[in-house]
């Protein structure tokens, strides 16, 4: 497996996370393209490819406000999950995020994806939220 990053928008890393997004929270998971599809500007994504080059997972971050980043549009395909894709996406994250002097990363989890995120040590920061119908958890890792 190899995890690729751009912050460019017409790139095919960039295709490739979109494609993956319209796949898991469009179609899967029913959220309007106009609530997924946003805010695409100023932020590094992630895609994670397996050996044949096909893309698996995603996500992208921004940087907020406290020398933190913030994960959004975090999304591994149907057919690839429970083979440590998501695991990898974060470590290349945070990886990423320390070698620009990041000290936090926050999330907005998906509840069903909670317990994922608490085994990457992920703590919850905030009470449930409800963002396009789909119950919600602010999360943060402190990193060292």
């Amino acid at each position: 497996m190899i995890i690729l990053k751009t912050d460019d928008i017409n790139s095919q890393i960039y295709q490739d996370a979109l494609a993956i997004r319209k796949q898991v929270f469009v179609a899967e998971q029913n959220i309007p393209e106009t609530i997924e599809i946003s805010e695409e500007n100023q932020a590094v994504y992630f895609v994670s490819y397996n050996h044949l080059k096909q893309p698996l997972g995603t996500c992208r971050i921004k940087l907020v406000a406290n020398n933190t980043y913030k994960i959004q549009r975090f999304a591994v395909l149907k057919s690839a999950r429970k083979r440590h894709i998501g695991t990898r996406l974060l470590e290349a994250v945070e990886s990423y995020a320390k070698s620009k002097h990041v000290t936090a990363i926050k999330l907005e989890a998906q509840c069903s994806a909670q317990g994922f995120y608490e085994r990457c040590h992920y703590n919850p920061t905030s009470d449930i939220f409800y963002e396009a119908g789909i119950p919600h958890q602010e999360m943060k890792k402190e990193l060292v």
